[in-house]
């Protein structure tokens, strides 16, 4: 049809953070209030480093964290791999996301100060 494609990658995953004790420390002190999720990449990419940081049970790990979602989508791969989803924005968008953090942190503030 004398189309010229060209193949752009505008987005890619890359794993990090596997040497972060600290991220460990505070996890299993829990220290870290809520998780945040955009995609279910994100899920399955953090269950991939703990695991690779030596944490044979990533969703036990995170059972004292709040898990907040951007959308059902997301949710639902975070729920399929263990975790129970708590706070899921209303659109799936950052500034949806982080107003149902805001929310729930208005309805839980004793959490937030432990």
């Amino acid at each position: 049809m004398g189309l010229h494609v060209t193949d752009v990658t505008t987005y890619e995953n890359v794993l990090c953070g596997e040497d972060d004790d600290e991220l460990l420390k505070l996890l299993e002190e829990g220290k870290i209030h809520a998780v945040t999720f955009t995609s279910s990449s994100t899920v399955n990419n953090l269950f991939k480093v703990l695991k690779n940081m030596g944490v044979d049970e990533p969703a036990r790990l995170l059972k004292s964290a709040a898990i907040a979602c951007i959308g059902p989508l997301t949710a639902k791969t975070a729920e399929e791999a263990g975790l129970e989803v708590s706070i899921l924005a209303e659109e799936a968008t950052v500034d949806s996301l982080v107003q149902a953090l805001c929310q729930w942190n208005e309805d839980n503030p004793r959490r937030m100060m432990s």
